[in-house]
């Protein structure tokens, strides 16, 4: 639903989730947090977002998407060194996989660059608009 652009309807599905979670264990936990943050991250709910992507790496899902998406976020709410530790943690993820498995190697390449593409970006749009500040003002 959230590549549809149905991120509410997401939200509310998630939060279900999460809520019949509460009353047993599951081993989806985290990737239940993990799409939880994704929707508050696309409806502009960043503190919540960063609290539900918190959850899901104390549940134990600790991935390259977790890690990105937590970074974007991060990122977008002020928190470089933060995001930068979590970019950090995706790229590692991803050399870990490559050594243990050397036939991913095509698909990492590409999560690599897409992780390094969205630091970029980041940079690029906070030094252009902090630019465009100094560059603008009295």
């Amino acid at each position: 639903m959230l590549e549809t652009g149905k991120a509410w309807e997401s939200l509310d599905y998630f939060n279900k989730a999460v809520e019949l979670l509460q009353s047993t264990q599951d081993a989806h936990e985290g990737e239940l947090h993990h799409n939880r943050a994704v929707a508050l991250h696309t409806l502009g709910q960043t503190e919540n977002a960063i609290a539900a992507f918190k959850k899901a790496l104390q549940a134990g899902l600790d991935t390259p998407d977790v890690h990105n998406h937590y970074a974007l976020t991060l990122f977008g709410a002020g928190k470089k060194a933060y995001a930068l530790r979590h970019w950090r943690r995706a790229i590692d993820l991803c050399s870990k996989e490559l050594e243990s498995n050397p036939s991913v190697a095509d698909e990492l390449v590409g999560y690599y660059s897409n992780i390094i593409n969205a630091m970029l970006q980041s940079f690029v749009s906070f030094h252009l608009c902090t630019h465009k500040l100094i560059v603008t003002a009295p």
